[in-house]
């Protein structure tokens, strides 16, 4: 072998190794957000209640991969060529957006970039994850996944036996909290993730691996079946009931039934009328059991919709600034959110409770909306988050509303143009991945969990996450 040969294999190698380890880093990253709780209870247990890495900072790593693998040529995989214009159509928008708030409303340039990053951020990562498309043995992350499963639902099960939170819901610096861990008298099992519903989508998605992984095996499938069901369960979240029990209706009309592809493509339109068509039975004939607490919590979230409509009005939001300490004494308002209501009380889970909540908020921030038409196509830029003073009491609960407060009903129209891109693309992989097939099962769920909560960051990251895991069957 010649010299110019023998250097080229060892660049070829280089490469490999490389990409493989830039791989690694997206795949443990997007673990941290998956798992949202798991690096900041292991920082608590070793630096006395502190986490010293945020959150952001994983983000950062997978950042740092994609333009790593992208400069260092390290794979070819043309980025855009499956969404390469509706891409190019949202970058635009948000661009059009960032100097529209700017300038209109006068945001601070970081506010308006920490609500792309908190709304969107996954969305942006979609297409440039796909470089990184076959690069891990899914039999590696097989392990991984079910060893990280196993002590979840252990702890899990612990905190709904024991009837305590076993591990702590916040660290001393409040880069950390879990919310809505009370359920009247019962502990919703959250185990090392930020939410019960983090945890109930994280079961599902590993209930449906076990059953295609088991398909064969009757005992370890029904054990292990019991043992998601049992998780998902636990959590009390009816959000994630239902995320669970359409995901595997989804998998059976997919793999079971084996229904045509056509009619396929329109499984999230039909996830979507289930659920408003639940939204209407539940509100006819769910059972009000706190009715001074919904009186309660109407009065002073109008009020607080009142006080951003005031600011929006002035077109000077300078106030909302970034603040990367906690906002412990800063508060724009003290309006009890329904994770406080919740947290107080017990609502069983026939209550209907917790939807007429969701209706007041809606009904509140839809008018905030509808008071001006440019809030209506273009937003308002108002998003929620801890980080930034003024707007950490903004609760609505449901994706859709929440997109137009923020970038207005064009922006909507873009993302679920974007999302139905999506759902095309992973529906046309034809693997046999037990991974593709999960996600596909749980991806037209989003579209019916949407209408109960700001879903789109925890389907889009189990997304990323299947993009990077090799297809070895």
């Amino acid at each position: 072998m010649n010299i110019l040969g023998y250097e080229l294999i060892m660049h070829n190698y280089f490469k490999k190794k490389i990409l493989k380890i830039l791989s690694w880093i997206v795949f443990i990253s997007l673990l941290t957000q998956i798992i949202n709780g798991l690096w900041p209870q292991i920082s608590m247990f070793l630096f006395k209640g502190y986490v010293i890495i945020p959150n952001i900072f994983f983000k950062s790593l997978i950042i740092f991969s994609i333009f790593a693998n992208i400069l260092l040529k390290l794979k070819k995989e043309k980025i855009y060529v499956h969404f390469y214009k509706i891409y190019l159509i949202f970058i635009i928008y948000l661009f059009f957006e960032f100097f529209y708030f700017l300038i209109n409303y006068n945001y601070d340039w970081k506010v308006i970039f920490w609500g792309f990053n908190v709304l969107y951020f996954y969305l942006f990562l979609v297409p440039f994850c796909l470089i990184f498309k076959n690069t891990i043995n899914q039999e590696k992350i097989w392990k991984i996944l079910v060893s990280l499963f196993f002590i979840a639902g252990i702890v899990g099960i612990l905190q709904n036996y024991l009837n305590s939170p076993i591990l702590l819901v916040k660290s001393i610096d409040e880069y950390f909290q879990v919310k809505v861990y009370g359920f009247y008298s019962h502990i919703r099992a959250f185990s090392f993730f930020s939410t019960s519903l983090n945890f109930a989508i994280f079961s599902t998605f590993m209930g449906l691996l076990f059953i295609q992984k088991y398909e064969k095996k009757k005992y370890l499938y029904s054990l292990f079946f019991f043992l998601t069901y049992y998780c998902v369960y636990i959590t009390y979240s009816r959000t994630g009931y239902l995320i669970f029990i359409f995901s595997l209706v989804n998998y059976w009309i997919i793999y079971i039934k084996l229904v045509n592809l056509k009619i396929i493509k329109y499984l999230p339109l039909l996830n979507m009328f289930i659920g408003i068509f639940l939204i209407i039975i539940i509100t006819f004939w769910g059972v009000n059991i706190n009715k001074n607490y919904l009186y309660k919590f109407e009065n002073e979230n109008y009020n607080t919709s009142t006080l951003y409509r005031r600011e929006l009005g002035k077109k000077d939001l300078s106030k909302f600034y970034m603040n990367f300490q906690f906002l412990n004494k800063k508060q724009l308002n003290n309006t009890p959110s329904l994770t406080n209501i919740l947290n107080k009380d017990f609502v069983p889970l026939y209550s209907k409770d917790t939807l007429n909540m969701r209706i007041i908020l809606w009904k509140i921030y839809y008018k905030l909306i509808k008071s001006n038409w440019m809030y209506l196509f273009f937003g308002t830029g108002l998003f929620r988050t801890g980080r930034t003073y003024g707007l950490d009491q903004i609760v609505i609960d449901n994706m859709y509303l929440y997109i137009i407060l923020h970038i207005g009903i064009v922006g909507l129209f873009i993302v679920l143009t974007f999302l139905i891109k999506i759902w095309k693309f992973i529906i046309s992989l034809n693997s046999n991945s037990i991974y593709v097939k999960s996600i596909i099962s749980i991806f037209p769920t989003l579209f019916l969990s949407g209408f109960l909560g700001d879903m789109l960051p925890y389907y889009l990251s189990y997304l990323c996450l299947v993009f990077v895991i090799r297809d070895n069957y």
